[in-house]
């Protein structure tokens, strides 16, 4: 991923990142401006795009995300068996906008975040912001969680395993078969698969 080395200059030294704002702290957070992208037209899956400006997320706890201007991304938050069955494929839907800021953290790791299991947390609380619903929501969490990049493997990629692909077909079929209340807690839906 390519970034803005002066914005994230700026962003550190502005110390924005852990300012706390009650009003954000009662919602889902809130995303600062529009995502405004260019296509880049390149050899293989051709699904990369180019942010034009910058684009921010802020947390319910105040903390602000950042995908600076020229950053790369491409929508692989989720992985790609899930596209067809439960969510769709990249920048089709409400999580869009969260994808973008969760790709950016994944790529920047430790710059803008200590761990993988708070950006992943993000996700989810970016993806209830942009008004996916809960249920939804916490299976895309589930998954960033589980087939996601971790901070500290600098050879992690979002390529799933035969395993890991059996395992998500497992999974359509349970998902399939129970009723989830969506308002469940992440204990809750993580215990459901875990039994």
């Amino acid at each position: 991923m390519t970034v803005n080395n002066d914005f994230l200059t700026a962003f550190r030294k502005g110390g924005s990142m852990c300012k706390k704002n009650s009003a954000v702290a009662e919602s889902h957070g809130q995303f600062i401006d529009e995502v405004k992208c260019e296509w880049l037209v390149e050899e293989g899956p051709d699904r990369n795009v180019k942010l034009l400006d910058d684009f921010f997320y802020i947390d319910p706890s105040g903390k602000r995300w950042p995908a600076p201007k020229e950053s790369v991304v491409n929508g692989a938050s989720i992985p790609w068996p899930l596209w067809n069955k439960w969510i769709g494929p990249p920048y089709v839907g409400n999580y869009r906008r969260a994808s973008v800021v969760h790709d950016v953290a994944c790529d920047l790791r430790e710059k803008v975040c200590p761990s993988s299991q708070i950006a992943h947390r993000m996700f989810y609380d970016a993806c209830l912001c942009g008004s996916v619903n809960k249920i939804k929501a916490k299976l895309m969490y589930w998954a960033v969680r589980t087939f996601g990049k971790k901070w500290g493997d600098q050879n992690a990629k979002n390529v799933l395993t035969r395993e890991q692909f059996m395992e998500l077909q497992e999974i359509d079929e349970f998902i399939k078969s129970k009723n989830i209340n969506p308002n469940s807690s992440h204990e809750e839906i993580e215990k459901l698969f875990s039994d």
